[in-house]
């Protein structure tokens, strides 16, 4: 499918490893899952697969493409959820201080030292200025994590008359009814989907 015609906004994408990406939209820059440790680590995941202590491990080889001294300005962190390390590590949270962090109620009740983090609700809508232009924010339902859509008056409307988005998902988990409607809802000119 292509570009419609009235989306009028320049994206740049880079990924810097697993979820983690520079997302720049007509100058400003949000970044999705920050992770930046250096490889090799490994966490043990068991309690996450239900397996006991020791029997599982998320081991992470190579280390973020860009170091986390080399990035950009970022105006804005997308954080699907803040309790997995290929999600949020140590290094990446220094990249919550000072910024607009988004993310799950839960993920803002445990980030409540950083003064930028908001929670949003599933479908809710956040509306805030940045850079000079007014942005959405919906919280598309993704199991316990939170999928994106952006959107800002350059993006324009698909010819049915749909808000055109840009959609980051967390950690994929396909729920069809909440695909169902997304999909009535908005029309996806940008996706980012991570499998998780």
């Amino acid at each position: 499918m292509a570009i419609p015609e009235n989306f009028k906004s320049t994206i740049t994408i880079t990924h810097v490893t697993t979820a983690t990406a520079i997302v720049d939209i007509d100058g400003d820059k949000f970044i999705t899952d920050p992770i930046f440790d250096e490889a090799p680590q490994s966490h043990d995941r068991s309690q996450v697969a239900g397996l006991k202590p020791g029997e599982f491990f998320l081991t992470l080889q190579e280390g973020p493409a860009i170091s986390i001294k080399q990035l950009p300005i970022i105006d804005c962190v997308l954080l699907s959820h803040e309790d997995h390390m290929d999600n949020l590590d140590e290094t990446g949270r220094q990249l919550l201080m000072g910024r607009r962090v988004i993310t799950t109620p839960d993920g803002a009740k445990n980030l409540s030292d950083h003064p930028g983090t908001c929670a949003i609700e599933p479908w809710q809508t956040l509306e805030f200025q940045l850079g000079g232009d007014e942005w959405s924010i919906t919280h598309v339902p993704d199991g316990q994590v939170t999928d994106f859509l952006l959107h800002k008056k350059s993006f324009g409307t698909s010819p049915d008359g749909c808000q055109n988005v840009v959609y980051f998902t967390g950690d994929t988990v396909f729920i069809e009814s909440d695909f169902r409607k997304l999909q009535e809802k908005y029309h996806v000119v940008v996706s980012l989907t991570n499998l998780g």
